[in-house]
């Protein structure tokens, strides 16, 4: 699945007939192990909000986009200012590549063997292949004749650290490789990625987004029952965010939460690539203090991946925006499990300031 990140596991459950079983146990036959499962998968519950609960109901500002990309900066992209990835002298042009050959099945080697590359590509060949991945990981289309010069000076002016002839046959056979390309390609689009996204004023619709017009939705994961929210079940994807939403049930100063699976509810924000992606936070919570009732969106995260920041700063920027727009203040918070510890936390109000201290 698209746009899922590390830290999020995905099972593909697969129910066969009985011709594909007798597929399997074929496989079995060759030395393919496949676990298999007799016992039907437990049936996902329905989770919704509660007419009942309406007093705990949420308003979420809904907002227009906010993040666009400007293609006329992409010719304005300075080559000598990326990285340089290579050494001249490691694009040696031998011809051979060598393979480990290993027996597919269990896993022993079978020994190496070395074969003679003959086919040195083109050099309009290797550009166009870096071209093309390039705008895949940026999310580009339609700019091949804009990047392809860029591309090209970036090849021959700076990815070794100086100038190349693109018509060398060591330097082609090496271009020409996987890793080399790859790495060509992700160093171009995070460039132009950061060149060509730009953050617009953010401006609020007329409807917001409410907890209670959530449409139910099947879930698989944990879920638990809790006093503050108007959904039925509070829908958790680990042991972490279960703890961490019967902590805010208790809390003296949460008036009301939710959490935000299934609710149509996500920002932009521009991924370590390149390529503009979809921040999904995890939780929203209504705060009581001295001077009133604070909206906070809180993300939950067990573990702290590269690309973190960039969906913080997406957050930041949102909540600051619409607190300027809107009649309520909005505040963000990632509260990581690292730094967390109910017991050491008397209130939601200590928990964000112990956050913050980290």
């Amino acid at each position: 699945m698209r746009d899922v990140g590390p830290d999020a596991d995905q099972v593909l459950e697969v129910m066969g007939t009985e011709a594909f079983e007798n597929f399997v146990r074929e496989l079995e036959k060759e030395g393919v192990h496949i676990q298999t499962e007799r016992k039907p998968p437990k049936p996902p519950i329905t989770i919704a909000p509660v007419r009942e609960r309406l007093e705990y109901d949420i308003e979420i500002p809904r907002t227009a986009t906010f993040l666009t990309r400007r293609y006329g900066k992409i010719e304005d992209l300075d080559v000598s200012g990326l990285l340089r990835l290579f050494e001249l002298a490691s694009a040696d042009g031998g011809g051979t590549i060598r393979l480990t050959v290993e027996a597919a099945a269990h896993g022993y080697s079978l020994g190496e063997v070395t074969i003679t590359d003959t086919r040195v590509p083109l050099a309009g060949e290797v550009l166009a292949s870096i071209v093309q991945r390039t705008q895949a990981k940026a999310g580009l289309t339609l700019e091949f004749a804009t990047l392809a010069p860029l591309v090209e000076r970036y090849l021959r002016e700076r990815v070794f650290g100086e100038t190349v002839d693109l018509e060398d046959e060591n330097v082609r056979r090496f271009l020409r490789r996987e890793d080399v390309r790859d790495a060509v390609a992700s160093e171009l689009a995070r460039a132009l990625g950061e060149l060509t996204a730009e953050q617009k004023p953010i401006t609020l619709e007329p409807k917001p987004i409410k907890l209670s017009e959530t449409a139910p939705f099947l879930w698989r994961r944990e879920h638990l029952l809790c006093g503050k929210t108007i959904f039925n079940f509070v829908a958790s994807y680990n042991a972490f965010e279960s703890e961490f939403a019967e902590f805010l049930d208790r809390c003296d100063d949460v008036a009301r939460f939710g959490a935000l699976a299934g609710v149509d509810f996500s920002l932009q924000y521009v991924k370590l690539s390149g390529a503009t992606g979809l921040y999904y936070p995890d939780w929203v919570v209504v705060q009581t203090t001295y001077d009133g009732e604070v909206n906070w969106i809180v993300e939950t995260k067990g573990r702290v991946w590269e690309g973190t920041e960039r969906k913080d700063a997406a957050v930041e920027y949102w909540c600051e925006q619409v607190s300027e727009q809107a009649d309520t203040e909005w505040r963000y918070v990632r509260v990581n499990q690292s730094d967390f510890t109910p017991g050491d936390c008397r209130d939601f109000a200590s928990a964000v300031k112990a956050d913050k201290t980290q």
